[in-house]
């Protein structure tokens, strides 16, 4: 698999790099003036972000501050508790266990999905509604794409952290995905959920 040779040519350490700066996201609190844009934004939006920074409820109020009235704002994000497999599988299931653990102790949440609209509300927007998206299915993507996603998702975090999804993790998981990608009878799939508010 050329996604195989291109992972291991990249060093652990430049790995362990891209992981880190992911999870670098600060909230400057000044903003360069925009013509046009004083009385704020009609729209903002925030993909995979939020989880990532321990900053959260700071960076929800920067956005809602930035927006005029009648503004809406709108996170897309991930949350590990509604990862599925059917038939249940451990191998699926230890991969987002894997990178939950690495990165906890940094501050990201990966189970932020369902906490964002209590989020949301509490920093005072209304009309604040959840959705889920299942973009990465096993069920609705091709099975080459479904397996090369995954498959390179598996090699690079074996190589970020190979004590927590060891080799042999690896191996069950793409042996799981195979046979999920082209039996459809099988089902695996990671949402993201959609929370939005309005100003």
């Amino acid at each position: 698999m050329a996604m195989k040779n291109y992972i291991e040519t990249l060093g652990e350490l430049e790995l362990k790099e891209l992981l880190d700066n992911q999870l670098r996201i600060q909230v400057d609190s000044s903003w360069p003036h925009i013509e046009g844009f004083e009385r704020g934004f009609d729209f903002a939006f925030s993909r995979l972000a939020i989880y990532s920074t321990p900053n959260r409820e700071a960076v929800i109020a920067w956005a809602r501050e930035r927006l005029r009235d009648g503004g809406k704002f709108m996170v897309l994000d991930v949350d590990h508790g509604y990862i599925c497999s059917w038939p249940h599988s451990d191998a699926w299931q230890r991969l987002f266990d894997a990178m939950e653990e690495e990165m906890a102790p940094k501050g990201a949440d990966r189970r932020i999905g369902h906490k964002l609209p209590h989020m949301l509300l509490a920093a005072g927007f209304k009309d604040v509604k959840l959705d889920i998206l299942t973009l990465y299915s096993s069920f609705e993507m091709e099975p080459e794409k479904f397996s090369r996603l995954f498959g390179s998702m598996s090699l690079l975090i074996h190589k970020v952290m190979p004590e927590r999804f060891t080799k042999e993790d690896m191996d069950r998981f793409l042996a799981f995905i195979e046979n999920a990608a082209s039996d459809k009878t099988a089902t695996a799939f990671s949402p993201f959920l959609i929370a939005s508010g309005v100003k």
